[in-house]
């Protein structure tokens, strides 16, 4: 699958390739109607029908952003324990190779000493 900018959205563009250039005509159907836009048979104009109500659907629109929003935030809290995970990592690094003293990683870490020794024991 390929994305295609068209008219200021990405959609998916497709490419499909069959054994001696014989495609079923439903699937080249479907195939121009994904990246053509065009509907040329009952089964496309079927689903033209089902994406313009899906676009014109509140309820189905909020809980689309509604999981959207969710997906955001899992990501986000992702990101943020990635970074505090490589944060104690690289200050622990730094401690080890005699870099940075115990009292300046605690400073960065911002925990105590006692902390600060379970810390390293775990590690």
């Amino acid at each position: 699958m390929i994305r295609c900018f068209v008219a200021r959205y990405w959609k998916p563009c497709f490419r499909i390739t069959a054994i001696n250039g014989n495609l079923p005509q439903a699937i080249r159907n479907i195939y121009e109607y994904i990246n053509k836009g065009l509907v040329n048979d009952e089964l496309t104009s079927e689903m033209d029908r089902a994406v313009g109500r899906a676009g014109t659907d509140n309820k189905l629109r909020d809980d689309f952003m509604r999981s959207e929003v969710i997906l955001m935030d899992a990501r986000r809290e992702g990101y943020l324990e990635g970074c505090e995970s490589g944060e104690k990592r690289a200050v622990l690094k730094l401690f080890r190779e005699g870099a940075i003293s115990e009292e300046q990683a605690c400073r960065e870490l911002g925990i105590t000493t006692e902390e600060f020794e379970k810390l390293t024991e775990s590690e």
